[in-house]
């Protein structure tokens, strides 16, 4: 029994020292699972700690690239100002040279003698409608009678072309005669107002109911002393104009001759104003026969000296259009009475 108590103890105590054994590998295994559990969390917690890092790292980079995609949109957006500045500064500085050039460019006065007909606002608008292309002008309107017409007035202030109105009565005593010179005390009056006002720049005729191309303008604008031109649908040979060979002039072309030394249509030359200043007698004359080359044959200007702007007399660039009005019994039957309350008693004003 003892024995086998023995054996029992001894087996007991290597079950036990076993158990132990197993107990302290057990406890070893544990400790160092345990160990490698703690090796993983901190493995994992570095992993954890380092994924943070970099998080906090992308972050930042986020962060410095969002700053210097701000920076960059700035930079931008400053260059895009300065750039527009610079644009802004060009355009500006475009307009300043535009403008002087305009201001550089000597100025035309037109002189156009007008008076009350059927055709009269027809005439006058277009050639608003015409004047108003042309740069660095100034219009001198000349009224055959007593009052301004109220329509020609707003017409004029409606164009936006500088303009004087002046009133221009024909004289009584030309009134009713044989050929009377229509047109030519509104003729005197601008020239008078123009040496009165002025000492540079270009004067030049334009009548109502002629019909122009504005490069016309821009030809006899550097005018020096005289220059002429064609000018067509005069008399019946079509064409008023000077005849040139070999870039001279040797005689002229025109339905009406006469005795005339500048056998010219009143819409073919231009006189400088520095040139009518200096020569303070020169003129037209009222008479018919004598007023459309009196002016510049009282310039005392010989033929050589006379330009012709419009190259070599070659091309037309005013025409004697004229307008007819055929209908002008329709227009006064307007006047009736039954018509006072309506627009038409309006329009009849207008139109007389």
């Amino acid at each position: 029994m003892s024995v086998h108590y023995t054996q029992s103890l001894v087996a007991d105590s290597q079950t036990q020292k076993t158990h132990k054994t197993r107990k302290t590998h057990k406890t070893r295994k544990t400790q160092k699972t345990q160990k490698t559990q703690k090796t993983h969390k901190t493995r994992k917690t570095h992993k954890t700690h380092k994924t943070h890092k970099t998080h906090k790292t992308h972050k930042t980079h986020k962060t410095h690239k969002t700053h210097k995609t701000c920076k960059t949109q700035k930079t931008q957006k400053t260059q895009k100002t300065h750039k527009t500045r610079k644009t802004h500064k060009t355009h500006k500085t475009h307009k300043t040279h535009k403008t002087h050039k305009t201001h550089n460019i000597p100025t035309i006065y037109i002189i156009t003698p007008t008076y009350g007909r059927p055709a009269h606002m027809a005439d006058m608008t277009r050639l608003a409608s015409t004047l108003m292309l042309v740069k660095n002008i100034k219009w001198i309107v000349a009224e055959d009678g007593d009052n301004y017409n109220p329509f020609i007035k707003d017409l004029l202030e409606h164009s936006g072309i500088p303009f004087v109105y002046v009133l221009a009565k024909m004289p009584v005593k030309y009134r009713a005669t044989n050929n009377e010179p229509r047109g030519v005390a509104g003729r005197l009056a601008g020239l008078q107002w123009v040496r009165e006002h002025y000492a540079e720049g270009v004067v030049y005729f334009a009548d109502d109911d002629n019909s122009y191309d504005i490069r016309i303008f821009e030809e006899m604008r550097w005018t020096h002393g005289v220059s002429m031109w064609p000018v067509g649908l005069v008399t019946a040979l079509g064409v008023s104009t000077p005849i040139l060979q070999d870039g001279k002039w040797i005689d002229w072309y025109d339905g009406w001759i006469a005795k005339r030394k500048y056998a010219v249509d009143m819409a073919g030359f231009a006189v400088s104003v520095k040139l009518l200043n200096e020569v303070s007698t020169a003129n037209l004359l009222v008479r018919a026969s004598l007023r459309i080359d009196s002016l510049p044959l009282s310039l005392y200007v010989s033929r050589n000296a006379v330009g012709s702007p419009v190259c070599e007399c070659n091309k037309v660039y005013v025409w004697h259009t004229q307008t007819r009005v055929k209908h002008t019994v329709t227009v006064h039957t307007l006047e009736k009475s039954k018509y006072d309350s309506t627009n038409l008693r309006e329009l009849w004003k207008f139109m007389v």
